[in-house]
């Protein structure tokens, strides 16, 4: 199998964390994550619900998917296949791109991916082989998608004029934004080059924009399209709890406090 540029380094990357034991510890695997996915899944009844997750890794989404599910998933990294069979023996995995993906039209009730769209250097080849393989009003979900909106924020420094959070809290998320790769570098020693060329939609986008994603997913067919923006920046240092839930409840006018979305569809 070929890989572009932006696969290959996806693959070194992922390697590297998933040998070395750091992915196992990633933060998108939280428990307030973890708690959140299983609230959600837990509407679908149906027997034998047939499920696909793409960028699979070592296997996140499948400890929050319910007993009925009967779940595939797909990774570029061998690495990552492999930790995840070890974990979950009875989910049928394939080494694919998930811009061609090995499976028939309209097999899946439900295609999802977490923590994935920025690793993809063409959204709209992955958008078409979900619409494809997904039944009719198959559900299209992707999760914890960095948001244009919050990077442009700190790109123009808006949040240090005033803010709600402690100068320190701006600046350690002005690090992430923007220096990740040094932060990989001194930690992990992956290369900062080929972590910018494994996040396309972060390192070289600056978040994914959700509005130009509604339209993708509008052209390539799908329905009934939501997004959800997810998780204030410093949310676990505000005190205030009813703040918290007046600016969710205000996400649509105050997205760029957030700094992921998610995408909820149906063919």
């Amino acid at each position: 199998m070929k890989f572009n540029k932006v696969q290959q380094a996806n693959i070194n990357v992922h390697t590297e964390l998933i040998v070395k034991g750091h992915y196992q510890s990633s933060v998108h695997k939280s428990e307030r994550n973890k708690k959140k996915l299983k609230n959600y899944f837990k509407q679908f009844k149906k027997n034998n619900f047939i499920h696909l997750d793409s960028g699979c890794g070592d296997g996140f989404i499948f400890e929050c998917i319910p007993k009925n599910f009967s779940s595939f998933g797909v990774d570029i990294t061998e690495a990552m296949l492999a930790e995840c069979k070890t974990k979950f023996p009875n989910v049928t995995l394939k080494k694919s791109v998930v811009e061609n993906l090995p499976f028939e039209n309209e097999f899946f009730d439900i295609s999802t991916s977490f923590s994935f769209l920025d690793h993809l250097n063409n959204r709209n080849k992955y958008y078409l082989e979900s619409f494809r393989t997904l039944k009719k009003d198959g559900i299209f979900f992707s999760g914890l998608i960095p948001n244009y909106s919050f990077y442009e924020a700190f790109l123009l420094k808006k949040l240090f004029n005033e803010s709600l959070l402690p100068k320190d809290i701006i600046h350690n998320e002005l690090q992430k934004a923007f220096y990740d790769g040094d932060h990989y570098l001194n930690k992990f020693n992956i290369n900062k080059n080929e972590l910018n060329l494994c996040e396309p939609g972060k390192s070289q986008e600056l978040g994914i924009n959700p509005y130009k994603e509604i339209k993708l997913l509008e052209e390539v067919g799908f329905k009934n399209i939501k997004i959800e923006f997810d998780w204030i920046v410093g949310e676990n240092y505000i005190n205030d709890k009813s703040l918290i839930k007046k600016i969710y409840k205000a996400s649509d006018i105050c997205c760029s406090a957030f700094k992921y979305f998610n995408i909820y569809a149906r063919k």
